[in-house]
């Protein structure tokens, strides 16, 4: 029912998930009763999604999915993607995984 959630909450507000352009953070409301525990999960799609298709930078390939069991730890899990995605090359890096261990080598070096 999260997964619903979301989809209902892009068709209701538009893509305001996309962060930047290339990049994703798909998330519902922080008190959500849908979600089993906190996380983030990541996904590459093997072409961009595109949520406007008059708008190029509203797509994206990479999507980090959200999901707190409340609002602190939901601002806590945004403030931390942001940061990390601020790290110089790592989209790059990102758009280039193939494979999990594409991104289990990402994730170590960051480490």
């Amino acid at each position: 029912h999260y997964v619903d959630e979301i989809i209902g909450n892009v068709e209701k507000n538009g893509p305001y998930i996309v962060i930047v352009p290339g990049v994703a953070m798909p998330h519902a409301m922080a008190e959500s009763e849908n979600v089993l525990g906190t996380a983030i999960g990541f996904a590459k799609f093997p072409a961009p999604v595109v949520f406007d298709p008059a708008d190029p930078e509203k797509q994206a390939q990479l999507f980090f999915t959200l999901a707190a069991k409340d609002p602190e730890q939901h601002l806590q899990n945004i403030g931390d993607l942001s940061d990390l995605l601020m790290t110089e090359g790592l989209i790059d890096q990102l758009l280039a995984v193939n494979s999990v261990d594409d991104f289990k080598a990402i994730v170590d070096a960051g480490s």
